[in-house]
């Protein structure tokens, strides 16, 4: 019998995580005991300071950078929770738009 999709363990990435609105969100659907692991991603270092303040102590890790330039994940995630913020292309090097 296949696993009912509420108790799958969540391996959560969000990038641009801001100040974790959508890992709120998601920890109203899922319990912290089905989320295995959880990692967010975020340029803003206010947004930062911000997330590691309310999501710290709740599993919740926390990256500054620019998530498009991060090294490839440690392990593998079975959850993207995505709202890529919109950037027009005038804003982006050369190099940016040829990767």
């Amino acid at each position: 019998m296949p696993t009912p999709f509420s108790a799958i363990k969540r391996c959560v990435f969000r990038p641009a995580i801001g100040t974790g609105s959508f890992y709120s969100a998601l920890r109203e659907v899922f319990p912290l005991g089905n989320i295995d692991a959880a990692r967010g991603v975020e340029l803003d270092p206010l947004f930062v300071n911000a997330a590691m303040k309310l999501w710290a102590e709740q599993g919740l890790r926390i990256t500054e950078g620019d998530f498009t330039r991060q090294p490839l994940p440690d392990r593998r995630y079975n959850l993207v929770l995505a709202n890529p913020p919109y950037v027009r292309h005038h804003h982006l090097s050369g190099e940016d738009k040829d990767d």
